[in-house]
């Protein structure tokens, strides 16, 4: 393993000074330091808070907002136990037995009758709005609709990064969706209008998908030009520099050696063997140590940057839950004023919590954005042309290289194309079940305002708590144990649809699975970050990131409209839910046939250039134009010396 890795890492230079990095034509490989990690992490706290404002609050608001349409069709509402398939419920209407205010008192349409439970929840009699779609749906539509956009972007556009300043632009423009379109939520009040609130929550999901794109290309690089990484390479290269001199001195030894050895016998063989393999692996091991470091940041990187964007979503939630509770005086448990009986004035929480939630990017991302290099890469291969031909230009590239980096995969690592397979069919399962979450639990729970703080707020503690006890443990594991990790952690996945199909009766259950799913979920796609950074070809990591985003998010939205379909069939969402686990039984199967050792020797392989005729590979154009292909450290030191 340790040949392996030093193998690897001897085939990619990074310069230790930006000096250097200018003359090596690789500015993107500058080394790094405190403030731009500080503003890398930065960006991260501030978009995660609106993504996950967007899946949670923005989502309630919309289903709100879609609910009570529904109520206005002449059937009125039902009052039901608990949650949707409950008992009806009964009470007095001015001392008359009733299961709900009548058309006299409308407005008393939504106030229990006296005497009713409070267990007792109201749904629409007729949940479908005037478009002829079950209210529901209006989530999960959108869904359907941002994961399929960001799918298309990243296909055409998401191999992009590695090109000019592509990797800090796509950061930017997705700061400014980010940053505007709570604001504009903020404004759309009635009820009637949900429908532009579902077009601005497609807005900013996809840019929240598709910059967190570019926020990831940025790992690698920083992984290599972390200060630990760039002290590791220095004494790496001062023990390249004593073996040689060492190699130099030792020469007339050797030869003196080697003439005791034809007088003296074959003792001494042994012992000149013995020391001219000493001396070749020395450098092997420093390779190694180069290697493990790097390996070390990066799954460092890849789990601490998640959790400082937990640990913000926590305060912004708690900021979030104040303004519901302040804008909630006269009913803790919903926006609806129900003495007034005005729907027009749903939601104010709710968008006052959105807005906090854009402003909070606002000043995040872009005080990150300061901080954080352009690292610009090798220049897009185009002339002057207008916008139109310019963005044609740009797809047709985006989508080559995407299809390029899968025929390479195909070709000369096909371990790696089964984790991106994994990869789609863990993300469309699991991701359908954390996206659907919140529509989930309003239609069979009658979740409120006041249940989905509380849902924000436990859910991104328990994923920080997460993601902080398991950062040590996966920093100390290396390849094949980290993976196994993995597995174990993904077969647990199976029971959030499971038991939301089958169970979900008690309002307790919401925020159980939220608990129990908080400490696990948020640590799948970190590890599987690190397994593939350790797995990846050096030189190719923005082609092969690229395409591990696109599996991560582009295909979701077929476990959504598979979701969309079973509730228009059956009505009901459960059986859509349940049907997640399949997508799921498929990447627990296609993963544990993933070889990590032979993952490995693809990647020195490929490193090596043994796929190359003459020094041309057929997928040149997928390595970073600052990857030097230079020998390993066991040829220079062969070169270095004398032939024997």
């Amino acid at each position: 393993a340790a040949v392996t890795e030093a193998a690897s890492e001897a085939r990619v230079r990074v310069p230790d000074t930006p000096e250097d990095a200018g003359e090596q034509g690789d500015p993107a490989l500058v080394p790094t330091d405190r403030r731009e990690l500080r503003s890398w992490y930065l960006w991260d706290c501030g978009s995660s808070p609106v993504g996950a404002t967007a899946i949670s609050f923005w989502s309630l608001l919309i289903t709100q907002y879609a609910k009570y349409e529904a109520a206005k069709n002449p059937e009125g509402i039902v009052w039901r136990e608990t949650h949707a398939g409950g008992a009806i419920c009964a009470g007095t209407c001015d001392g008359v037995a009733c299961e709900r205010y009548g058309s006299t008192c409308p407005e008393l349409k939504f106030v229990r009758p006296e005497g009713m439970p409070d267990s007792c929840q109201w749904f629409p009699a007729n949940k479908d709005l005037d478009t002829g779609q079950d209210y529901s749906n209006t989530v999960v539509l959108s869904n359907v609709a941002s994961q399929l956009g960001c799918g298309l972007f990243l296909v055409f556009l998401g191999s992009l990064g590695d090109f000019g300043s592509m990797r800090w632009r796509g950061l930017a423009l997705g700061a400014c969706v980010l940053s505007f379109a709570p604001f504009a939520a903020a404004f759309i009040s009635k009820t009637e209008d949900y429908a532009w609130q579902a077009v601005l929550l497609v807005a900013v999901v996809i840019a929240h998908l598709c910059a967190q794109q570019m926020f990831d290309a940025y790992l690698p690089l920083l992984a290599k030009s972390h200060p630990r990484s760039v002290a590791a390479r220095a004494a790496r290269e001062a023990g390249l520099k004593d073996a040689g001199l060492k190699d130099q001195r030792g020469l007339k030894d050797q030869r003196g050696m080697r003439t005791s050895q034809r007088e003296g016998g074959k003792g001494m063989k042994d012992e000149v063997k013995e020391k001219e393999e000493v001396d070749a692996e020395a450098p092997v091991d420093h390779d190694a140590k180069v290697s493990a470091t790097r390996q070390e940041v990066a799954s460092e990187l890849a789990f601490f940057a998640p959790a400082m964007g937990f640990a913000c979503m926590t305060l912004i939630t708690l900021v979030q839950m104040a303004i519901i509770f302040r804008t909630n005086q006269q009913d803790a448990k919903d926006d609806l004023p129900r003495q007034e009986g005005d729907p027009n004035n749903v939601g104010r929480g709710l968008r006052l919590s959105i807005a906090i939630a854009g402003g909070w990017a606002m000043v995040c991302c872009w005080i990150g954005l300061r901080g954080l290099r352009i690292r610009p890469g090798r220049p897009l291969p185009f002339g002057r042309e207008s916008q139109t031909t310019r963005w044609a230009s740009m797809s047709k590239l985006g989508f080559r290289r995407t299809m390029m980096t899968v025929r390479m995969l195909r070709a000369q690592s096909p371990e790696l194309l089964k984790l991106m397979l994994g990869q789609i069919f863990s993300t469309t399962g699991n991701g359908t079940v954390v996206t659907s979450y919140v529509v989930f639990v309003q239609r069979e729970l009658n979740a409120d305002n006041v249940d989905m703080v509380i849902i924000v707020l436990i859910g991104s503690f328990s994923a920080c708590v997460g993601l902080l006890f398991l950062m040590p443990i996966a920093k100390r594991l290396q390849g094949k144990e980290l993976f196994w990790m993995f597995m174990a952690l993904k077969a647990v996945t199976l029971v959030w649809p499971t038991w939301m199909a089958l169970g979900f009766t008690e309002k307790w259950e919401m925020f159980a699975l939220v608990v129990i799913g908080g400490m696990l979920n948020p640590s799948l796609l970190p590890m599987i970050r690190s397994i593939f950074q350790q797995a990846c070809p050096q030189g190719y990591e923005a082609a092969m990131f690229s395409l591990l985003g696109i599996c991560t998010v582009a295909f979701i939205w077929i476990g959504s409209a598979v979701l969309a379909m079973f509730l228009t069939a059956t009505g009901s969402m459960r059986w859509g839910i349940l049907a997640q686990t399949f997508f799921t039984s498929i990447a627990l199967w296609i993963f544990s046939s993933f070889d990590f050792k032979k993952a490995q020797e693809d990647r020195v392989r490929i490193e090596s250039g043994e796929h190359e005729i003459d020094g041309v590979g057929e997928f040149d154009e997928l390595r970073a134009e600052g990857d030097s292909r230079e020998p390993s450290s066991r040829s220079l030191s062969l070169q270095d010396s004398p032939s024997r």
